[in-house]
């Protein structure tokens, strides 16, 4: 009887040596096998993500509309604050010039051309000035005598009565008695612009 139980007791132990050993084994194999990846190579890296890509159109932005500009056909307007004027086609300012003016007149509004010479006089100042490319718009408070754009007045001996690149400068601001003094190209440019009937605006 000890006998039978002594064999058996063997058998179990032998049984468990076998298993030991088959889970021995089976660790070596997984060793084995995680030492044969080379440890060398880059890690891989995964691609980014495809972004897709958006075309945002182009707003296209009108330009401003110039102030004192009439909105259709050609039209000018002036600001003695700041002694500038500009001449308008359809709303939108074409070109931008100095001017000389008097302090108030004309009085702030929309005037329309009614008169143009090619040439005509005028006795301010106590002596007989030339004005070329006269456009008139507006009549004098006082006197009543027209007011228009023109060329700086000249002089019986051709000289004018302020330097043309004094045009524009504050400190001359009321020797005209009334009229818009510009430069001789820019008194051209306007007389071939405004014709009878066009807008002009005194803003200040």
């Amino acid at each position: 009887m000890i006998a039978h139980q002594i064999r058996a007791l063997a058998v179990v132990i032998g049984a468990a040596t076998l298993l030991g050993c088959s889970a021995d084994s089976s660790s070596r194999t997984a060793v084995t096998v995680a030492s044969s990846v080379d440890s060398t190579a880059p890690p891989t890296t995964p691609a980014p993500p495809t972004i897709p890509v958006t075309t945002v159109p182009v707003a296209t932005v009108p330009p401003e509309p110039g102030a004192g500009c009439a909105a259709t056909g050609p039209s000018a307007a002036i600001d003695r604050d700041i002694q500038l004027a500009w001449l308008c086609l359809d709303g939108y300012i074409t070109t931008e010039f100095p001017v000389s003016t008097a302090w108030s007149m004309p009085d702030p509004g929309v005037y329309q051309v009614y008169a143009k010479d090619l040439r005509t006089t005028s006795t301010f100042g106590g002596h007989i000035t030339t004005l070329r490319n006269f456009v008139a718009f507006s009549y004098g408070e006082r006197t009543g005598a027209r007011v228009a754009f023109h060329a700086i007045p000249m002089l019986s001996d051709g000289s004018l009565v302020q330097p043309a690149e004094s045009v524009g400068d504050l400190s001359r601001r009321g020797e005209s008695s009334g009229c818009i003094r510009v430069v001789p190209e820019i008194a051209q440019l306007i007389w071939d612009t405004l014709s009878i009937g066009d807008t002009v605006t005194v803003l200040t």
